[in-house]
Parts: C-alpha cells; structure tokens; sequence
C-alpha cells in the first residue's frame, strides 16, 4: 500500500448524521423498535377482533352470554383444554399412526386460542360496557370490542396481577368456545 491517503469528507458526515452510535443511542433505537412492535401488535389485535366482531357476530354474543352466566364451569374447561389437548397430541405423536391427527388437532388447538384471546377482548368490552352503562344485560358492540381488546392488550403487559387477570378471563373464553363448539358436534 503505496501512495498518498486522501481524505474526502461526505455529505453524511457534514450534517452530521455519520456520528457514531454510543450506548444510549443504541439503547433508543431498541426502545423504538419495541415501542412500534407493541403499536403495530395492538393495531393487529384490534384489527382481527374488529374482523371477528363483523363476521362471527352471532357466535360472539352467545360466548359473552355463556361466560358471564357460568364462569367458573367454563373456567375449569378452558384449563382442561388447555392441559389436555397437548398431552393427547403428544400421545398421538409418538404413536406415529395418529402423526396425522395430532398435527390437525395442533392446528386447530392453536386457532382456537387464537380465536379465544380475541374473543377475550370481546367479553372485557361488553362487560365493561355493561358496567359503565348499568345495563341490565351484556352487549356485544365494536365500541366493546375496541376498548376491550385495547384493555386485554394493556393487561398483558402488567405483570403477575394483569398476566393472571388477562389468564383467567382467556380461559373461560377458551372453555365457553370448547363447551359451544362440543354441544353443537353433539347436536348434530
């Protein structure tokens, strides 16, 4: 390497921008980063349970009226759900023969939490609603579903009282979606 070292500076570094990153400006870029994370994960929930309030309004009105009729019954399923539906799938996988059915009940064991925590979101709104209005009974309205989802998205990010709270709550979403779901495969 002969020669001269010749030394042009950008445009980058006169205005600058070319600065280098220290500890605190790292520290803010991730704080950024998670603060959009959490913006655009709660546009997401909103915008799924908006699209589950439209679509599946009838059946959400039934999970809110069973939930709150029986909570503790439909608590106890949603855990058993929860506990069970694994085990059996683990049972059906090492058999190798019911490889198959252990990947649709996966599956489905999946969308149906999935379909649970946002119902949560639906059950927090309309009981919330009802208190704030002193209705008699419970109502299922976008207004519940969006101040409901934005308090369960809230509650999950408290921790141990608002993780429990939150829990509890999707559980017996879960447990009224099984119970409804198995009354209605009984039915047929």
């Amino acid at each position: 390497i002969a020669g001269q070292v010749i030394y042009e500076q950008t445009l980058a570094k006169s205005l600058g921008v070319g600065k280098e990153a220290g500890e605190k400006s790292v520290f803010s870029g991730f704080a950024a980063l998670f603060g959009v994370w959490l913006f655009l994960k709660l546009l997401m929930m909103i915008f799924a349970a908006l699209v589950i309030y439209w679509l599946f309004l009838p059946y959400l009105e039934k999970i809110v009226t069973k939930s709150t009729s029986k909570p503790w019954p439909m608590l106890a399923t949603g855990f058993i759900a929860l506990v069970v539906t694994p085990a059996v799938g683990l049972v059906l996988t090492i058999s190798i023969i019911g490889l198959p059915l252990a990947f649709i009940a996966g599956f489905a064991y999946l969308a149906l939490l999935a379909v649970a925590k946002l119902s949560t979101g639906v059950l927090i709104g309309a009981w919330g609603e009802k208190m704030l209005t002193k209705r008699s009974n419970y109502r299922v309205s976008w207004q519940g579903v969006l101040g409901g989802t934005i308090i369960l998205f809230a509650l999950s990010y408290i921790p141990i009282l608002g993780w429990l709270l939150a829990g509890i709550a999707m559980l017996i979403t879960f447990g009224t979606i099984i119970d409804l779901l198995y009354k209605r495969w009984l039915a047929r």
